[in-house]
């Protein structure tokens, strides 16, 4: 009877340290996970901050801001919008260095002219008389250049020893091309790319009904016949 009761004893503290185990695991995991939300949120926020930068540094030069230009008359950096600009911007040079790509567009809406927002009789004086236009101006930032090489990097290692990668292309010095070009000309445009902070890892998505059709020269055909001859 005293061995059998030492043997339920063992039992008893066996489940309870695999209880407590389990238990640590889940703790660490759910720590850590919320670490790399916080992390999220920390590169979200500081993409804000970069294009709220952008805004105000358009506000205070009044660059693109044309009171002569028509109604609908757009103002852009390079690759600021997919709709072709009526003018050039350039961004102020005192705007902060930024890892990512910094664009503005400045559009003007209608009216083409409004009346001043009413004003108290102490502070109207003579602004009854003026006509003030309206611009709306976005600030855009895309990190996705400063972490494209984190991100191929990532990629390519985790499919170094993926077999059927590895039967389609031999060389495994032609990943990085590759995934550079499927993520540049099929991911990024339209689809969802999510890197780990740390870049030890990524998710790529496309929509659902999103089919992968690119054009001529940037398909994966073709860019699998660039790569490989």
């Amino acid at each position: 009877m005293i061995r059998g009761g030492r043997g339920t004893v063992l039992l008893v503290c066996l489940l309870v340290l695999l209880l407590l185990a389990l238990l640590g695991t889940t703790v660490a995991n759910s720590s850590l996970l919320h670490l790399q939300m916080a992390g999220n949120d920390e590169n979200r926020l500081s993409a804000l901050q970069q294009a709220m930068a952008v805004v105000d540094a358009v506000l205070e030069t009044g660059a693109g801001m044309e009171l002569s230009a028509p109604v609908g008359y757009r103002a852009c950096t390079a690759q600021a919008a997919s709709q072709p600009c009526d003018a050039g911007l350039v961004l102020p040079a005192t705007l902060p260095r930024a890892a990512g790509r910094l664009d503005a567009l400045v559009e003007r809406l209608a009216p083409l002219a409004m009346r001043m927002p009413r004003l108290g009789e102490e502070t109207a004086s003579s602004t009854v008389f003026y006509r003030v236009a309206s611009f709306e101006v976005r600030g855009v930032y895309d990190g996705s250049a400063a972490d494209l090489d984190t991100l191929v990097d990532a990629l390519s290692d985790s499919f170094s020893a993926d077999p059927v990668l590895g039967w389609v292309m031999p060389r495994p010095q032609l990943y990085p091309d590759f995934f550079r070009a499927l993520v540049r000309d099929v991911y990024l445009p339209r689809g969802i790319v999510h890197m780990e902070q740390g870049g030890r890892g990524a998710a790529l998505w496309l929509p659902p009904g999103e089919p992968v059709v690119t054009p001529a020269k940037t398909s994966l055909i073709a860019m699998l016949g660039r790569l490989v001859l």
